[in-house]
């Protein structure tokens, strides 16, 4: 018999996998301990049972209840809410029945998820990168010079920019998460958040790309440029950032590729709108979508390549021309 593709394609029920399995040990005589479902093991309360007897009896409970659930109902799930979690929701708008919690969850996913949501993981996600990069390399490629020169306090410097690899990616996720949600200025949930996260976690391989570069740079030709009577800004600008192009294209492609493949940073700091392709290809694993993860998979690990080609193009057409 020829089935539709999708009734071929759907996966097997999880929990009736599970029965299959119970059933076929205890027909081989092993003792099973039911994990399956969750059914309480302890019968629900006498006045529970009395109540959902007596709303049998009444005949206007027999028909249909309205789609959204009845408003009494709804305005005592927002009361409860109010009162356990102090959170104010409106039964009108913010509360509304299903048939179980999948049924819940599956359809939040269809209001949340659109045609056009790997297009904008996409674009956050190449914002997210190229924001994070941008703003760790010329700031690492500072702290590095001064640290070279050994400029008082540089030392210091050093160490604070280092420091973010001690903690692991969750635990600056949930720091910051902690600072963006009590700040009066409302970055929690936005790109922002993320980019400045994202900054901070990778400032020391920005470093110590910078360093390693400043270290070649002999400090007799800062000497000339100042005898020549070049300021300290000028002496950066124009001396020591050209002679640290290769090492700062190298840093903003290392922070970069980087910043975009994390997921554990971002996890908690993304809201509607501000998802990058990471947290997107984890929700789809979550969800058994395999074949979409596959897919999106395929496609960013393609547009990466692309990326670090042409950087690698970039910076080898440099030193053939240096």
């Amino acid at each position: 018999m020829t089935q539709f593709r999708r009734v071929d394609a759907l996966p097997p029920y999880a929990f009736a996998e599970v029965e299959r399995l119970k059933l076929e040990l205890r027909r081989a005589g092993e003792d099973v301990i039911d994990l399956g479902f969750g059914n309480p093991d302890v019968p629900p309360p006498e006045i529970a049972v009395e109540k959902l007897r007596e709303a049998a009896l009444i005949p206007r409970n027999h028909r249909y209840s309205s789609s959204r659930g009845l408003p009494n109902l709804r305005a005592a799930i927002c009361e409860l809410y109010r009162d356990r979690y102090g959170v104010e929701l409106d039964p009108e708008t913010e509360a509304t029945m299903a048939l179980g919690a999948k049924e819940g969850l599956v359809h939040l996913l269809w209001v949340l998820l659109g045609p056009g949501d790997f297009r904008d993981s996409v674009l956050n996600t190449l914002v997210l990168g190229a924001a994070t990069a941008t703003i760790v390399t010329p700031f690492t490629a500072l702290c590095a010079w001064l640290v070279a020169r050994r400029v008082p306090g540089a030392a210091l410097l050093d160490q604070l920019a280092t420091l973010p690899l001690v903690f692991p990616a969750l635990i600056l996720s949930v720091a910051f998460l902690d600072v963006f949600v009590n700040m009066p200025v409302p970055l929690y949930g936005t790109l922002i958040s993320v980019i400045i996260a994202s900054a901070v976690r990778y400032m020391p391989f920005g470093m110590r790309y910078s360093y390693t570069g400043a270290l070649q740079i002999h400090p007799d030709l800062e000497a000339a440029a100042t005898i020549a009577g070049a300021s300290r800004g000028a002496l950066f600008g124009r001396i020591v950032i050209p002679l640290l192009a290769a090492s700062l294209v190298s840093a903003w492609l290392v922070v970069f590729l980087l910043s975009v493949q994390v997921v554990a940073l971002p996890l908690l700091l993304v809201g509607p709108g501000s998802e990058v392709m990471a947290v997107t290809l984890f929700e789809l694993w979550q969800n058994g979508q395999v074949t979409e993860l596959a897919a999106m998979g395929v496609v960013w690990i393609a547009l990466m390549t692309v990326v670090s080609s042409v950087f690698y193009m970039l910076t080898r057409n440099q030193q053939f021309a240096a």
